[in-house]
């Protein structure tokens, strides 16, 4: 009996071994979701924040002032130096996704097949899975009576142990974790609905348990039917012993709604940045105009400042902003031609210093690396998302060739 007792024993140890390891899985998962939700949080503040400046700040009336040049692009850069850290970390986000565990498979009762992997040896005498071994889980919520050890197995559950699976435990569930003590077995399975199977956890969502319960409390068993990779014969074996390996859907796509999400906020915020921007030229423009010229000290810096002002506000017909920071520009740079060539005797009262010019300029680069930074972040976004739909291509033209086959068969 000693032998029987202390077999039990090492299953019991070996079984909480596996069983911390889930607990890390759900950690990771949890913090996933945590992070994400934070992330969001920050990308919608920021942008609040933006408008809230720009509104209260009043850069509808500014005067187009050397001062006023610094303290946009000041802006300008604390702006895009924020958007920078959130596209670092959607993307890091988007690349832990493809490494979280699917702990909500282990909670929610499975629609289809799940490619898994044994943790553990398992010797039931009349089969024997190995650590390592490629399974497929075939159902999550199996009724399981009696799970019975062979007296000489070495590896499974100890000798004339039988373990009832058909008692229904008062049913306690943490909210903050994936894993549950339930065990309800004797009943026939509830019909499953799209409604509450594989809910994916949503970025929007004030619960912070993505487990998925359904609201009829379904939970599913801690014993599973798995098949071998090449075989057909279904086996039952413990939950714990089984790591899921199938890709976590609903975390890939949370992150993509996160980077989708981003983007547009991004995009936003530029949109209203170049409208900003425009105010504020706009005034500088009409500064120089008013004053009847403009006395620099460096002509070709001058000219940069304006080649910027015109890349970044393109002659489109149906640009608003972009057709009178057009005009502007033709008056002035005509208004500089006429002085160069003896036309017109302009004494004017509006002078820049080089470094005065310098601030100017600063806010139309800053401008210009937002839109260059956020089409390179959009590019890689499209690309990733068509690689994306085309894995899924595969991957379903492979199961239903599969399916064919089988079919045949």
């Amino acid at each position: 009996m000693r032998f029987e007792v202390d077999l039990c024993w090492d299953n019991v140890q070996k079984y909480a071994e596996l069983s911390n390891i889930h607990l890390k899985n759900a950690a990771e998962y949890h913090c996933f979701y945590y992070h994400t939700k934070q992330l969001h949080s920050k990308i919608c503040r920021v942008s609040d924040q933006v408008d809230a400046m720009f509104d209260r700040d009043n850069w509808e009336g500014c005067d187009g002032t050397p001062i006023e040049a610094r303290h946009l692009a000041n802006v300008l850069r604390s702006t895009l130096i924020q958007f920078e850290q959130f596209a670092r970390e959607s993307e890091r986000l988007s690349s832990q996704a493809h490494m979280i565990v699917p702990i909500y498979m282990r909670t929610q009762p499975l629609l289809d097949e799940v490619d898994g992997i044994m943790l553990c040896d398992y010797d039931m005498g009349d089969f024997k899975f190995r650590a390592g071994d490629r399974i497929v889980i075939m159902s999550n919520r199996v009724p399981v009576t009696t799970v019975y050890a062979s007296e000489y197995s070495s590896e499974g559950i100890s000798s004339g142990t039988d373990i009832h699976a058909d008692r229904t435990r008062s049913g306690e569930t943490n909210s903050g974790s994936t894993e549950t003590v339930e065990i309800i077995d004797t009943s026939s399975p509830p019909p499953l609905t799209s409604a509450n199977a594989h809910r994916p956890y949503s970025i929007f969502d004030s619960s912070s348990d993505p487990s998925g319960f359904t609201e009829n409390g379904t939970v599913v068993s801690h014993y599973w039917r798995v098949r071998g990779i090449n075989e057909t014969a279904i086996r039952v074996v413990p939950s714990v012993c089984v790591w899921i390996t199938s890709p976590a859907v609903d975390a890939i796509n949370t992150a993509d709604k996160l980077k989708e999400e981003f983007l547009v906020n991004w995009n936003d915020t530029i949109d209203r940045l170049l409208q900003v921007v425009c105010n504020f030229m706009r005034q500088f423009l009409n500064r120089i105009i008013d004053s009847d010229g403009i006395s620099v000290a460096d002509e070709a810096a001058l000219q940069r400042l304006f080649t910027l002002l015109d890349e970044s506000y393109p002659r489109y017909p149906s640009g608003i902003y972009n057709t009178e920071i057009a005009t502007l520009l033709d008056t002035v740079n005509e208004l500089r031609r006429e002085t160069r060539r003896g036309e017109r005797q302009s004494n004017p009262i509006f002078t820049l210093k080089r470094t005065e010019i310098q601030q100017y300029i600063n806010v139309i680069e800053v401008l210009q690396m937002h839109m260059h930074k956020s089409r390179k972040f959009e590019t890689h976004y499209n690309s990733l998302m068509e690689w994306h739909e085309t894995q899924q291509r595969i991957v379903q033209e492979a199961h239903r060739m599969m399916y064919a086959v089988d079919t045949i068969q």
